[in-house]
């Protein structure tokens, strides 16, 4: 006998993806979702850019480096980055049930 899995009743329905940039003061990088069902972040720059769920932020929180790429399953809030000096470009892609 096999232990019993649940299985979501919807994957992703619908997705989106897009940009953003970040500066040197904190930035929103994606909304907060209430149908987000999975995010990925990357770093397309090749800047070092620290990334987190609140504002203000810091640059002691996670970085990403050039091609790192971050990974949130069912987190629905928003996202914010900041670079320690002049500016970096992430692109990410969103699920959404």
């Amino acid at each position: 006998i096999g232990l019993a899995t649940v299985v979501p009743k919807f994957y992703g329905l619908t997705g989106n993806s897009s940009n953003a940039s970040v500066g040197t003061t904190t930035m929103q990088l994606t909304p907060s979702n209430t149908n987000r069902f999975s995010l990925i972040v990357r770093n397309i720059s090749n800047t070092t850019i620290f990334v987190g769920f609140a504002s203000p932020m810091t640059t002691s929180a996670m970085y990403l480096k050039q091609d790192d790429a971050l990974t949130l399953d069912h987190y629905r809030g928003a996202v914010f980055g900041i670079v320690n000096a002049g500016s970096g470009e992430l692109r990410y892609m969103e699920e959404n049930v």
